[in-house]
């Protein structure tokens, strides 16, 4: 009976690869194949978990226990834990196809920098039961509870999921997605991480407030680094907020010293003020920049927080050319941050790769939906519609971009031009009148170096576009101090 030990353990080592193969099964007739690209980068990495897992009278993992390493009484970060998704169908068969997508939510999640998740093997624990989400938080020490549903409809599979705040059981986001179910291989990686792409910024927005009182000083320097990457992420990039993303960066790393994600806003909060022309000392904003990011570099070599650092730098210091490498490094390791995703598409049509980049876009803008920087997105996409000479996607953009956010100096410029360049004098001067309400300091040369104004206008147009600037109060130098 020796041999049953090794089939057992094999099992155990290959569980992914047998859902798998039995969804393929279940499917009966239907030509696909589980083997899709994320499953194939997932088979060398598949690791057997722990069995030596302590149980409380319920069968869940008792927080702490050995082999549950992923459950220990006192976490550094916040923590998320997936439950296995109700299968819905009323057919068992269907088991392994919600089983299946829970676990490869686990994997992309996982893949989030910032936050720990708990391990398979505390989760699947719940599977069956119905748990009230804040008895699961308390028991595998989890910040927030990721929990959702899979049926079957004919030949349509729909697949709900709400990320839900462990502490009060306050709901923070759900989703409900439908595919045809052959195509339900072929479009797996596409759901799973969108909805991966949807927990990082409601998880930073509910999180920050809750966190940054906790005694644990990493907890706090996570929290105050949180701070920053919501600043460089979703407001105004002007110099007031870009100091507040350097200092909040300092703080973090007079707590922690080793915490790389610090480094790395402190890094791009240097670097964007360096490109958008708000540091007070732009070649010591540079130096800094650079610092931190040889810093990463020995910290964390090959992560995408460092290859984001260097590409923003290379943004500021030298241009597109340089700095897509980095991003597409960026991108390959954490492909679910759509900023990362977004910044790439833009600077990938700025340097002639335009299908690619729009893609990119696109994906950006599809992934998140109610991500609090889309209107960022919106303005990547619009300077890249414009840059093909596609005018009316661009006005499109634009104007969603001032929709979500009207305080956006570029995006409020670039909807002026716009507007312009598509007739609408008046609507086109009101935008420019908020934008010098909101920087009365800017000048022509700065509207200029921000959005590279021609705008793809005649000649004629921006002798027009000019003569609006002076109707509207833009001065060619700023005014002297009074």
């Amino acid at each position: 009976m020796d041999f049953i030990s090794p089939i057992t353990n094999w099992i155990v080592e290959n569980e992914g690869l047998l859902s798998g193969l039995a969804a393929m099964i279940v499917l009966g007739g239907v030509i696909v194949s589980p083997f899709g690209a994320h499953f194939r980068s997932l088979i060398g990495k598949l690791r057997p978990s722990g069995t030596d897992t302590a149980v409380d009278s319920s069968g869940v993992p008792i927080v702490g226990s050995a082999g549950d390493k992923a459950a220990s009484p006192k976490r550094q970060r916040p923590s998320i834990a997936i439950l296995p998704l109700n299968n819905m169908s009323g057919d068992e068969s269907q088991e392994y196809l919600a089983d299946g997508l829970t676990e490869d939510l686990i994997t992309l999640v996982s893949r989030i920098e910032g936050f720990d998740v708990i391990a398979r093997n505390s989760t699947f624990a719940f599977k069956g039961q119905h748990p009230d989400v804040r008895e699961v938080g308390r028991r595998l020490n989890a910040s927030y509870v990721v929990e959702g549903s899979l049926r079957q409809m004919g030949q349509q599979l729909r697949v709900t999921v709400q990320l839900i705040d462990a502490e009060n059981g306050n709901h923070v986001w759900a989703e409900k997605y439908d595919r045809p179910i052959d195509e339900f291989f072929d479009l797996q990686d596409e759901v799973v991480a969108a909805i991966a792409a949807q927990l990082l910024p409601h998880l930073d927005t509910a999180a920050i407030a809750r966190h940054m009182n906790h005694s644990d000083d990493t907890l706090k320097a996570w929290a105050l680094t949180r701070r920053a990457y919501t600043i460089l992420r979703s407001e105004r990039n002007n110099q007031e907020n870009l100091e507040k993303a350097v200092k909040l960066s300092e703080q973090a790393l007079a707590i922690d010293p080793s915490y790389a994600d610090a480094y790395g806003t402190l890094a791009r909060a240097h670097s964007l003020a360096v490109f958008y022309n708000e540091a007070a000392d732009p070649e010591n904003s540079k130096q800094r920049a650079q610092e931190a990011i040889d810093t990463l570099r020995r910290l964390a070599p090959n992560e995408a927080v460092t290859y984001h650092a260097i590409g923003q730098h290379a943004l500021a210091t030298e241009g597109s050319e340089k700095a897509v490498p980095a991003l597409e490094e960026a991108v390959k390791r954490n492909p679910n941050d759509v900023l990362i995703l977004a910044a790439l598409g833009y600077h990938m049509v700025q340097v002639g790769r335009a299908e690619e980049g729009l893609a990119k876009l696109q994906r950006a803008l599809d992934l998140s939906p109610h991500d609090p920087g889309r209107h960022r997105l919106h303005f990547l996409m619009s300077m890249a519609q414009l840059n093909q000479q596609r005018l009316e996607e661009a006005l499109d953009h634009a104007r969603s971009s001032v929709q979500l956010f009207d305080q956006f100096p570029a995006a409020l410029a670039l909807y002026a031009g716009l507007l312009f360049a598509h007739g609408e004098k008046e609507a086109a001067k009101a935008q420019l009148a908020r934008l010098q309400s909101l920087n009365p300091n800017m000048t022509r040369k700065l509207l200029s170096m921000r959005i590279g104004y021609s705008l793809g206008l005649k000649i004629e147009q921006e002798n027009s576009f000019n003569q609006l600037l002076d109707e509207a109060g833009f001065l060619d130098e700023p005014s002297p101090a009074t």
